[in-house]
């Protein structure tokens, strides 16, 4: 995992990793997912975490978060409009208006 999250955050380079600048929402999003990874937290809150990212990237990010999930026992907590990414959930909460109007439990589906 933590070798995840320093590609998140560093450019890998034939020498090794070095800093690399954010130009890009996309980049800045994979810097801070990799950074609040680093700190291992017992509850991760995700808002579209993929949102800003092509799919690879995406499913790298999805990748490493589920990666953590289950290595630290951490809660995730991850809102998406991306239905393929919530059907890889355990628990999906739908909330219309302001509503809960689904909760389903999926069991393990990861």
């Amino acid at each position: 995992i933590w070798s995840g999250c320093l590609r998140l955050y560093f450019g890998r380079t034939p020498g090794g990793y070095r800093q690399r600048p954010c130009e890009t929402g996309g980049q800045q999003q994979r810097v801070a997912i990799g950074r609040a990874l680093m700190n291992a937290p017992a509850v991760m809150l995700a808002d579209e975490p993929t949102g800003s990212l092509d799919s690879r990237n995406g499913q790298e990010i999805i990748r490493l978060l589920k990666e953590s999930n289950r290595a630290y026992h951490q809660t995730l907590i991850l809102v998406t409009h991306d239905e393929n990414i919530a059907l890889q959930a355990d628990r999906i909460i739908t909330i219309a208006d302001g509503q809960v109007v689904r909760d389903n439990r999926q069991g393990a589906r990861r």
